[in-house]
């Protein structure tokens, strides 16, 4: 049985977006990027919120979060954007029942600043950041186990747009993209 899948993530400011397909139908997934280090928290969860407990400490994540919580650091090489996208993956591995597969290997796609994507230091010291250094990847989501390697991880440049897209149409141009993000 295969054990590889593939999943893109984009873990934003205020969103984390993530699409997959299975079976060539195409999911999307997507949740608040707020996120809060907890203990008790006493309370019932709404559905467009988790609890995800990694080595050993429990995190709420979602929207009962107050905004207070938003990181705005330029930087994604946070334990927030690394929870955020665990999750997306586990919403994934969800709607795949992979509890018969063994180990699943995923090959993730990551969006990334330009400041990241444009220097290969820190572009590497992200993808070890985001691959557990290739060893497995061990969560629980609301008292369900996951676990997990991240097999390969590609690192794509957020905001832009057309350009990689349309490349010889804005080669000799000076171009300027607005990113709103979401």
């Amino acid at each position: 049985m295969n054990n590889h899948f593939a999943i893109a993530v984009d873990s934003g400011k205020h969103t984390t977006k993530s699409v997959f397909s299975i079976n060539g139908n195409l999911h999307k997934y997507k949740f608040r990027t707020l996120v809060q280090e907890v203990q008790d928290l006493g309370v019932e969860l709404t559905p467009t919120n988790q609890i995800v407990e990694l080595d050993g400490k429990t995190f709420l994540i979602g929207d009962m979060n107050s905004e207070a919580q938003s990181n705005y650091d330029i930087s994604k090489h946070s334990i927030e954007h690394l929870l955020c996208i665990y999750l997306a993956i586990t919403k994934y591995l969800t709607q795949i029942d992979s509890k018969n597969i063994g180990i699943p290997n995923i090959r993730l796609a990551v969006n990334v600043p330009l400041n990241i994507y444009k220097n290969s230091v820190l572009k590497a010291k992200y993808e070890q950041f985001i691959q557990n250094q290739q060893k497995t990847i061990s969560l629980r989501v609301n008292r369900k186990a996951f676990i997990f390697r991240i097999d390969k991880i590609i690192l794509l440049p957020e905001g832009t747009g057309p350009i990689y897209q349309r490349i010889n149409e804005f080669k000799l141009k000076r171009s300027l993209i607005i990113d709103i993000g979401d």
